[in-house]
């Protein structure tokens, strides 16, 4: 296996975590038309996923998904399987660190408070994402510390995004902000549509935006037809809240101006106040 020594060793480290050296590195698991949806874990990816499969879904059929087994046409990388990608052009999930092979970005950013918030309740029971041995009953002050010393895969927060607006000169490259895709729902939806090479009908906009709504995508996620499309078959893992702004409630004082103290560059450039 032969690693391109153009990939960070941020990249290389999150690929070697996760067990993927033997595939992911491999000549020919990419294609140039490739569009990735790259995001650190906990940003929002399953619901952009699912906004882009129910308008690529509606374009085909004229009608939107009932279920969520089209979601395996938009493949996390970290499985492996890409066999069913829709396409072309493939779009692919990733929260790796930015890779020299990722020529078309779609770069999801969420306020860091609310994915540690997040990413705490998803990581429980998960000791594989953690590069440092953890209790069996993490708290939250816990996963703070572990969070911004980056020993939570795929790694420091700050330097993960950054790699992706660093690499945006040498790749195709759009923003999108998980709080502006609630707020301004017509306005995202259109700049990422457009990004995801998707020409969806304005008429119909309103449609997808009530569709793929976070009350719908609950109401539509049932056990197998979530494993038929290879997602988390347990709601409460990917679908557990979805609001903004909780880590008001969920983070204390000194967690949360430590977190803001340590992050106030990468807060400051993504608009987080």
């Amino acid at each position: 296996m032969q690693i391109p020594e153009s990939n960070s060793e941020a990249l290389c480290k999150a690929v070697r975590q996760m067990g993927n050296e033997a595939w992911y590195f491999s000549g020919d698991l990419f294609r140039d038309d490739d569009i990735w949806l790259a995001s650190y874990p906990r940003s929002g990816s399953h619901f952009v996923r699912f906004i882009l499969v129910s308008a690529r879904h509606f374009i085909k059929y004229r009608t939107f998904p009932e279920d969520l087994s089209g979601m395996k046409e938009i493949p996390d990388i970290h499985g492996g399987r890409l066999e069913f990608a829709g396409g072309p052009p493939r779009i692919l999930k990733t929260h790796f660190p930015f890779d020299a092979r990722y020529q078309q970005v779609i770069h999801l950013i969420r306020d860091p408070r609310d994915v540690i918030v997040s990413y705490f309740h998803y990581s429980k029971g998960l000791p594989h994402l953690f590069s440092e041995p953890t209790p069996s009953k993490l708290k939250l002050p816990r996963f703070v510390d572990l969070f911004l010393r980056g020993k939570v895969w795929p790694g420091n927060i700050e330097e993960h995004s950054s790699s992706y607006t660093d690499g945006a000169n040498s790749s195709k490259y759009t923003c999108i902000r998980y709080e502006a895709l609630l707020a301004e729902p017509q306005q995202e939806y259109r700049l990422l549509l457009e990004a995801a090479g998707i020409d969806f009908p304005a008429e119909r906009m309103d449609a997808l935006i009530k569709h793929t709504s976070f009350s719908n995508m609950r109401r539509l996620h049932h056990p197998a037809t979530a494993r038929a499309g290879m997602v988390e078959t347990n709601p409460e893992h990917i679908l557990r809240s979805g609001k903004t702004g909780q880590h008001a409630q969920a983070l204390r004082n000194q967690a949360r101006q430590r977190i803001e103290s340590e992050l106030s560059g990468h807060l400051q450039y993504y608009g987080y106040r």
